[in-house]
């Protein structure tokens, strides 16, 4: 899916592949959230997040806009920002579990929507 991804940029553009990427995103945490036990639901998810991750992996958007001296910091932050939205989303779930994983996801969906509606701005 990375290779399938940076071809797609060329295409397209990176700024465009950020915002395709949030639909499977959203789509992953979606199918979560609709049927949690199911394990088709749970496969589905998975795919979803792997397509856009696979999408997102070789994005060169922030060397687009940011300048040259600040890029390998970006890139770190981006880097250190995945590790604790990681680990932020299994406390989420630890704490939240008496909500329901089905709420948890639904909630969880927020962040990549949100994504998707700071690129257009």
């Amino acid at each position: 899916v990375a290779v399938l991804g940076g071809f797609l940029q060329q295409l397209f553009g990176p700024r465009k592949l950020l915002i395709v990427s949030t639909i499977p995103s959203i789509f992953s945490w979606v199918f979560v959230a609709v049927s949690p036990s199911s394990l088709t639901c749970l496969l589905l998810s998975r795919v979803c997040a792997g397509l856009a991750n696979g999408l997102l992996s070789g994005n060169v958007y922030m060397s687009n806009i940011a300048s040259p001296k600040f890029i390998g910091s970006f890139k770190m932050v981006e880097i250190a920002s995945k590790n604790v939205g990681s680990i932020l989303l299994f406390v989420g779930m630890l704490c939240f579990q008496t909500f329901g994983v089905s709420l948890v996801s639904c909630i969880s969906a927020v962040f990549p929507a949100l994504g998707l509606v700071g690129m257009f701005f």
